[in-house]
């Protein structure tokens, strides 16, 4: 195999927590160019991605460029459409965040585009790679536990309590909450574990308002009360039926 070059789109923490470790400890990966919408000091960013890494702000130029195998899109969920499809219309391979995008017609445009080139085109679900799910997984297809009636779970994130919401609270640059930025991971865990696929669902949203100063409680109200106005999503409870009757 050959060095993959590639190019990181969003050089955000969760690039320096999950993917930069994994691509420099891949003896057959280099990341050679690095486009963020701020100017930084290139030598910074070679101590950091790599010496080879160019830095851009401009992504169109980089993908030009910049002669890249794939592409890391880890940007605000508004940029994931606009990105991915720059980068797999000039050939390149894909790997993209979730939400992959802000609805299921960019989505579908996406793995359209990826699969008409024969690209990879992929989302990244850390979870999936954790042995112990890895290990799950084989026990039920092995029927060490016969057949699975239920399947529960939660997740929990803190760093929503007592803040003004991030571009991840409002629904033009996120397109989705809570549901979609930490409730996916249960999702796509549930159907690698069980092997299974959803057949229907019914779901409830609340939105948590908060007082200037963040100082009082908040106001708990459903996420389709006009009172939410622009805000997505804190909280998502749902139940499901799986193809085999699980729930």
């Amino acid at each position: 195999m050959g060095v993959v070059r590639l190019g990181i789109v969003g050089p955000s923490w969760w690039v320096n927590y999950w993917h930069l470790p994994a691509i420099h400890k891949h003896p057959n990966a280099e990341i050679t160019a690095v486009c963020g919408n701020s100017k930084r000091d290139l030598g910074k960013v070679r101590e950091k991605y790599g010496e080879k890494a160019h830095y851009y702000t401009d992504l169109e130029k980089m993908l030009d460029e910049a002669h890249l195998d794939g592409v890391v899109i880890c940007t605000p969920n508004d940029v994931h459409h606009p990105a991915a499809m720059a980068a797999l219309k000039r050939g390149i391979h894909v790997t993209c965040e979730k939400p992959v995008a802000m609805d299921a017609i960019q989505a579908r445009e996406m793995a359209d585009t990826a699969k008409t080139n024969g690209l990879i085109g992929m989302s990244n679900f850390p979870y999936r790679s954790n042995p112990a799910a890895i290990r799950m997984r084989t026990l039920v297809n092995e029927g060490y536990i016969g057949t699975p009636l239920h399947i529960t779970g939660s997740y929990h994130g803190a760093f929503g309590l007592g803040n003004r919401p991030g571009w991840r609270g409002v629904r033009e640059k996120s397109g989705s909450g809570i549901l979609g930025d930490l409730g996916s991971h249960l999702i796509d865990l549930a159907r690698f574990v069980s092997g299974d696929e959803f057949k229907a669902v019914s779901g409830h949203t609340m939105t948590a308002l908060w007082e200037d100063g963040l100082n009082k409680p908040p106001t708990l109200v459903r996420t389709e009360d006009e009172r939410v106005l622009p805000r997505n999503d804190d909280s998502c409870a749902f139940l499901s039926e799986f193809e085999t009757g699980m729930q």
